[in-house]
């Protein structure tokens, strides 16, 4: 904390990057000064914690937020972020303290178009209701969030704009999933690593024509006549078995 006392003198500073696990409110309360900061890395800052967010909501101008991995920040916190409606990109992957009621302090973030929550074991279908607010999300990351189901998946076929979806370890995924993402026709890019679909599924994202990259490695149940489907993916260059 006691070095981030220097950084209320770098009033034109546009991007920060704090590799201290050590970093609490106390030392955030020390940056709030610099409005010109458009970019705040946290990743992996073990101490902080909702007070810290607190202080850094104050940094209204902030496009890009990586909280990775900061243990220490809850529902509460999140609804701090709430102010910061310029925000594009945010970053709370292993954030496990983290559930659907946070995600729903979110709602003024109209400007997010990359979101990361992989590993965050607490959301569930319900939180899905809240992404599928966000009007210009084009990259969601949710691998690995075990209480993700195919109904919470229907939430998600409305985006319009999303061209990136993570989904891989994802087990309650099944086809009928796969028939709801066949409705986001802008996709590029679809990870379905480990997740429990067969052949079927692959028939439903076979109508997904801007696909380059898809993921189905560890999928057990796709066989070779699954992957015939994926021969109508005008666009794909990337197939991972």
């Amino acid at each position: 904390d006691d070095s981030l006392k220097q950084f209320g003198k770098f009033r034109q500073l546009n991007s920060l990057k704090i590799n201290s696990s050590q970093i609490t409110h106390v030392g955030l309360s020390m940056i709030r000064k610099l409005d010109q900061l458009t970019t705040l890395d946290l990743a992996n800052s073990k101490q902080l914690s909702d007070a810290g967010l607190a202080r850094i909501s104050k940094l209204n101008q902030l496009t890009n937020l990586n909280l990775r991995g900061c243990n220490n920040i809850s529902n509460d916190g999140l609804a701090h972020l709430g102010n910061l409606n310029q925000l594009t990109r945010l970053r709370l992957d292993f954030c496990k303290n983290i559930s659907d009621d946070g995600l729903a302090h979110l709602g003024n973030l109209g400007q997010l178009t990359w979101l990361w929550l992989d590993r965050c074991i607490n959301i569930t279908d319900a939180g899905l209701v809240h992404i599928s607010e966000f009007p210009l999300l084009t990259h969601l990351d949710l691998t690995d969030i075990k209480n993700i189901t195919d109904a919470g998946l229907a939430y998600l076929s409305k985006h319009s704009k999303l061209t990136s979806l993570k989904l891989g370890l994802c087990y309650e995924i099944s086809d009928s999933g796969l028939e709801q993402i066949s409705k986001i026709s802008q996709l590029v890019k679809l990870n379905l690593f480990g997740v429990n679909i067969t052949n079927v599924g692959l028939s439903h994202i076979s109508n997904l024509d801007k696909l380059e990259y898809v993921n189905i490695s560890a999928c057990r149940k796709v066989t070779d006549a699954g992957l015939v489907h994926l021969n109508r993916l005008p666009y794909l260059k990337k197939l991972l078995l």
